[in-house]
Order: structure tokens, then C-alpha cells, then sequence
């Protein structure tokens, strides 16, 4: 039976179990009915299984590196046979340069760092591992059972700082620095750090472009690769994205990954896991199907696929108990499959999440921390208004920039001239431009209409951009003098903020919105918190103070308020909703339907101190307004049914009495659906 390729495959499911000396009895338990009887309640339309976990042991008999201490039957051979049968695309699992017994097979193949010492995880980029494990035991595998494709984990996220002999001969050759620097103030570090991300590129590039050399069908998906993680253009072989979010906190994660990989032009999905690891209690405790329903909605609305991810028990054989849950989830996904897969977004606000200013400040190459918490609370706050919102990097401004009616800068220390330059055309010749934190701001000062009593020289920014978190702004603050205690006035009330906030006076024809205060109250003196001035056909908006890491780590509706504010000050969005904030509203067409889907974020799912939950509390009486210029041909609510709508004078008002999880609203713009 033919197989779909991974493009057109929209629901799936993921076990690996990691496989290590604890696994003397591979395939013990594995049976054809268990799989058949996963398939037949799941109903994915592809499957991956465990192959070679992180431990790097691998879960077949290979004839190549290390594999289980044991096998009771061929357990890959059992799953890849049944998958066949019933026509299913069938991936591998496998663990890239995350591999502890490569390493301690071979320390020659890992990561040394700076003080000399091997790891006992990581495989250097540079090394032999891939050409002497990894790339032959693909190789193995896929002749032997025809697997469809592979899902590489412990990938850009396991890249570190690499001092091995291999690494530093390959260094010196290609930079001309005698000395690999160690230290983040040393110079030439930046350099170092971008040869490290060069030689990830390079290993993904030469692995992929092997593999299919020898299996042309063969596909491939590097975790985490091309995300916010590795925020620049696609440049491997790899035929399709992909990207585990972390268990806690799930649908902030998604809500803010799924928008990067939905622009980077490839064919994408997310795994969300179906339990949580508490880290109170180090044991996994398995998620509900709701909580797991409103993790997929993310991607789901913006046009990508989602995999569940269940673990395998120790020999490989599955843990059935909790196959109907995902067999729920599952329903849920299909029922909206038609409406929201591989969709196109509508543009209508976009946040830049800048690839040059994420590499000048990441602490490790490619895995950012607290570098994105401003980006991701500028989103979160903007998807809280309920604006559709995109998430782009400086590679995708090229692309007809002006389809994005707003672009929002949140809170970046550095900028190339290049970028500088093209925002500037981009708000003469119509857009509107949205600087946030005093640091981008000051990069389009003059545009905006203000004088700066001071403007930060080199070092001062320098010092400032590396500041993550509040304690290390502090320390900067103490060194350069600079102001990190203010509170906000918008709309009639106050907020303190505990970050970066700049002075400013305001030109003629510059508007001011919402004012600084030194204390909770309107009094004393005060300096504005935003200003606005129309510039050409566009407008340029700049926020004087940090706003974005303060609402990703304690949400507050005056923040909310403000930034949503900021933005219908210059932009009418398409879709107008009322009725709750608790609502994600995402744009998209497919086939001759506006889609607008809406998804109720309401309850527990940001509560640090709540992992799990088993109900989410609908909302009701939600209203909308489109722009609509001719009268559509019908509206419905999918997969509910009806909808109560009426269209008048250009604009289409929905009413839409109870939101659970995730309605798409279907409004039939042309025939043939």
C-alpha cells in the first residue's frame, strides 16, 4: 500500500524509550495485534519509533556502534512490518550528536570544553562521529527495515562550546585565529561562536545530503533546526521541520514556536509531549486529552501538523492505557484537518524576532534561554489583544516586507545598518513600525520625532544588550547610571515595571501615549512611555521602556492593554473580536474560505504551580466583525455547525455563543468548497 510522503501527513504519533543497558529484552512484549490495535484507535497518519535514544544505544540489532545488550525479537522489524501493511509512513527516532556511548566508545569523537575536560554527552560537529556512526548506521537501518524517514533529536539544542582537538584544528584553518577564545568577553568570541553554528550547518548539510544521496525518498527532519532556535534561512537538506516543545507551559510554547516555523517555507509540525516530568518530584505523570487538545490547536491554526509524544516501555513495546486519550486528540486534529492544514496566513502583525541580535547575545550557540523571553512576552501580550501575529526573522524582510501592515521590534540590542535602513524605507512607503524598549527605539530616533538627552554609546549598549534578567540589569544600571524602576500610566491606571526605561522629548507632530512616573500615583514629573509620529505613508512608534520579559513572567492587563492600544492606534485589524481576552485569534485562506480560528487560552496552562488539568471553562457570547466587502456565501462554524451571522455595508458581524477549545469560524468567500 502506498505511503503518503511526510508533507501531506497531518496527525501523528511518537514512542522512543531511549534504549540502554537496562534493555535485555528488546521486542519481549512487542506484538503485531498491539500495534494494529494502536493504529486502529490513534488512527495517525505517521508513526515514529524508537531507534537510537540519547544514551546512543541503539534499540535493532546493528552491526555498527552499540546496540541494546539484548533481543527477544526484531521489535523494529514488527513495527515496520505492520506500518507497511496498513499503509502508514513509518519514521525512526534516532539521537544525533547527543550520544554517551559514542563518546565513551570514542572520546576522540566528543566535545572537550575549555578547561579540558570530555564530555560524556555530546559528539563534537567536528569529529569523526558523524562519518564513523553516525551516517553508516542510518544507512543500515533504512536498507534493512525501508523506513520512511527519521526524526534527529539531540540536535541544534545539544550544541556547546568545543575546544576538542578536531574542532580547534578545523577552527584555526578556516578563521586564521591561532586561539579559540573561552570567555564571552574576550575578543574574537563572537567569531567563535559563529564557527560553532558553521559547523552544525556544515554536519546537517553533510549527513542529509549522504542520505539521500543513498536513499533519494528517504526524509528527514533535524529537531529543532531552522526554529526560533536556529532563526535563519533553511540551508540543509532536510525535508520537513519539526520540534518538540518542553512539557510545562506547553501552549505559550507552541503559540510562539509554531509561528516561526510556519514562515520558513518548508513543511512543519510540533510534538507536544503527553505527560510532564514535575520538577518538583522528578516522575512523569501523563496530561489529559484537553490539555493536550489546546497544545495542537496552536500549530493546527497556523497551517502545520502536530505528533503526540508517548513513550515506549523499556523493551520497546507500548503502554496501551492511554492510547484512547490520544485516540481523542487524534479526533479532535481530523475533524479541523480540512480547514487549517497547510492553510496560508493572512498578514497582519508581525514580530521580528532578529537573527543578529539573538547570536550577538546567546549565551549558547543554538539554544536560547531568557534571549527571546522579550520577544515572546511582546507576542504573548499582542495574541492576548487578539491580533494575528507572525513571527519573522531579518531573511524573510526582503520578501515583500509591506505585506505586513505592522512590524513590531521588540526590546533588540543590535541591528545591522542593512535592517536599520530597510525599516526606514518600510515606514516611508506605508508600513508601521512599532520599536520597543528604549534600545531599538533609540536606533530609529530621529525618525521618531524625539531628542535623546542621552543617547547610549557603544559600550553602554554593549553592557545593556547582554542584560537578560533583572539582577543582571542592575549590575549594568549600577556601572552606567541608568534609570530601572518606573510605572506606566495607561488608560487611567498603573503599573510598576522593573527594567530598562529612557527619557525622551518629543518634536512637534509627535504624538505622546502613556506616560512614566516614579511612583504609583500621576504625580511629579513624568516622560512619555511611547511616541508616535506619522513618518512618509507610515508611522514610527517607539516604546521607551522594557515591557516583553515583565508580561512573559507576570501577565498584567495593563500591559496587555497597552500594547494592543499601541497597535489600533496606527492598524484596524481585519477581525474584531469582543467578549474576552482569553481568545487567540489567527487569519488564514485556503481553497476560497477565510478562516479565523479561535482558540480559548482561558485557565491554568501558564500556572507555574498547575502541570495538569482535566477542563478548560468555555467561553460564551464572543462577537466578531470582518471586513467583508461583498456579502459571503456562507458562514459556518467548524466543526460545530452554525453560526449566527449577518453581513451589512462591507463588514460581516459573528456571533458565536460558546467557545470550548478551538472553533474555526469558515467564512465561503468563492464557490467550489
Amino acid at each position: 500500500m502506498e505511503r503518503k510522503p511526510r508533507e501531506e501527513c497531518f496527525f501523528g504519533i511518537h514512542f522512543d524509550f531511549h534504549a540502554a543497558e537496562d534493555s535485555t529484552a528488546v521486542g519481549e512484549h512487542t506484538t503485531r495485534e498491539q500495534i494494529q490495535s494502536m493504529l486502529e484507535v490513534v488512527r495517525p497518519e505517521f508513526v515514529q519509533c524508537d531507534c537510537k535514544g540519547h544514551p546512543g544505544v541503539a534499540s535493532f540489532d546493528s552491526a555498527i556502534g552499540t546496540h541494546a545488550p539484548g533481543f527477544a525479537r526484531d521489535n523494529l522489524g514488527i513495527w515496520r512490518e505492520v506500518t507497511r501493511e496498513a499503509g502508514i509512513p513509518l519514521f525512526l527516532h534516532y539521537s544525533g550528536i547527543f550520544d554517551m556511548a559514542a563518546v565513551r566508545e570514542h572520546p576522540q569523537w566528543a566535545v572537550v570544553d575549555e578547561k579540558g575536560n570530555v564530555s560524556s554527552n555530546y559528539a563534537s560537529t567536528r569529529g569523526g562521529y558523524v562519518d564513523g556512526l553516525m551516517i553508516p548506521q542510518l544507512k543500515e537501518v533504512i536498507g534493512r527495515y525501508g523506513m520512511d524517514g527519521v526524526w534527529v533529536d539531540g540536535e541544534a539544542w545539544a550544541v556547546y562550546p568545543d575546544y576538542s582537538d578536531a574542532f580547534l584544528r578545523a577552527f584555526s584553518r578556516d578563521t586564521g585565529m591561532e586561539h579559540a577564545p573561552e570567555n564571552p568577553g574576550e575578543e574574537g568570541y563572537d567569531v567563535y561562536m559563529a564557527y560553532l553554528r558553521e559547523s552544525f550547518r556544515a554536519y546537517l548539510s553533510h549527513y542529509t545530503r549522504e542520505i539521500h544521496r543513498a536513499y533519494p525518498g528517504f526524509q528527514i527532519a533535524s529537531n529543532w533546526a531552522f526554529s526560533t532556535y536556529m532563526p535563519e534561512p533553511v540551508s540543509a537538506e532536510v525535508d520537513y521541520l519539526s520540534a518538540d516543545y518542553s512539557p510545562l507551559d506547553s501552549y505559550n510554547t507552541a503559540r510562539f514556536e509554531s509561528r516561526y516555523l510556519a514562515v520558513q517555507g518548508k513543511p512543519w509540525d510540533i510534538m507536544g509531549w503527553s505527560f510532564v516530568i514535575s520538577p518538583v518530584e522528578n516522575v512523569p505523570s501523563t496530561k489529559s486529552a484537553c490539555q493536550m487538545m489546546r497544545e495542537a490547536a496552536a500549530p493546527l491554526s497556523l497551517g502545520g501538523g502536530f505528533q503526540v509524544y508517548v513513550q515506549q516501555n523499556r523493551d520497546g513495546s507500548l503502554e496501551s492505557w492511554m492510547l484512547p486519550l490520544v485516540g481523542e486528540v487524534s479526533d479532535f486534529c481530523r475533524k479541523r484537518r480540512e480547514y487549517c492544514f497547510r492553510a496560508v496566513n493572512v498578514p497582519q502583525v508581525a514580530v521580528l524576532l532578529s537573527t543578529r541580535n539573538y547570536y550577538r547575545t546567546a549565551r549558547r550557540p543554538l539554544h536560547p534561554d531568557k534571549e527571546h523571553h522579550a520577544a515572546r512576552g511582546i507576542t504573548q501580550a499582542l495574541l492576548d489583544s487578539q491580533l494575528s501575529v507572525q513571527l519573522i526573522s531579518e531573511h524573510h524582510l526582503g520578501a515583500d516586507l509591506m505585506r505586513y501592515p505592522v512590524l513590531v521590534l521588540p526590546e533588540t540590542g543590535w541591528l545591522e545598518e542593512e535592517t536599520i535602513a530597510l525599516l526606514t524605507r518600510y515606514v516611508e512607503q506605508g508600513g508601521h513600525l512599532i520599536a520597543a524598549g528604549p534600545l531599538a527605539a533609540q536606533y530609529f530616533a530621529e525618525i521618531a520625532g524625539v531628542r535623546l538627552p542621552h543617547c547610549y554609546t557603544g559600550e553602554e549598549r554593549r553592557l545593556l544588550a547582554q542584560c537578560l534578567c533583572v539582577e543582571e540589569l542592575e549590575q549594568a544600571a549600577e556601572r552606567i547610571q541608568v534609570s530601572t524602576k518606573k510605572y506606566l500610566a495607561w488608560d487611567g491606571f498603573l503599573t510598576g515595571l522593573h527594567g530598562l526605561s529612557c527619557p525622551v522629548e518629543p518634536m512637534n507632530g509627535t504624538y505622546v501615549l502613556g506616560e512614566l512616573y516614579e511612583g504609583n500615583a500621576k504625580k511629579g514629573p513624568s516622560s512619555p512611555a511611547a511616541t508616535l509620529r506619522r513618518v512618509g505613508k507610515g508611522s514610527c512608534t517607539c516604546v521607551w521602556v522594557n515591557t516583553g520579559e515583565k508580561y512573559l513572567l507576570a501577565q498584567r492587563f495593563l500591559l496587555r492593554d497597552f500594547w494592543g492600544g499601541l497597535i489600533r492606534q496606527v492598524f484596524t485589524p481585519l477581525v474584531r473580536l469582543e467578549g474576552s481576552h482569553l481568545v487567540d485569534v489567527n487569519i488564514s485562506r485556503k481553497e476560497g474560505m477565510l478562516l479565523i480560528h479561535l482558540i480559548n487560552t482561558s485557565g491554568n496552562h501558564g500556572d507555574p504551580h498547575v502541570y495538569l488539568y482535566d477542563e478548560i471553562t468555555p467561553l460564551y457570547g464572543l462577537s466578531l466583525a470582518v471586513d467583508c466587502p461583498r456579502r459571503p456565501l456562507a458562514v459556518e462554524a467548524a466543526p460545530e455547525g452554525e453560526v449566527s451571522w449577518k453581513w451589512e455595508m462591507g463588514e460581516l458581524h459573528i456571533a458565536l455563543e460558546k467557545l470550548e477549545i478551538y472553533t474555526i469560524l469558515v467564512v465561503r468567500e468563492e464557490e467550489g468548497r
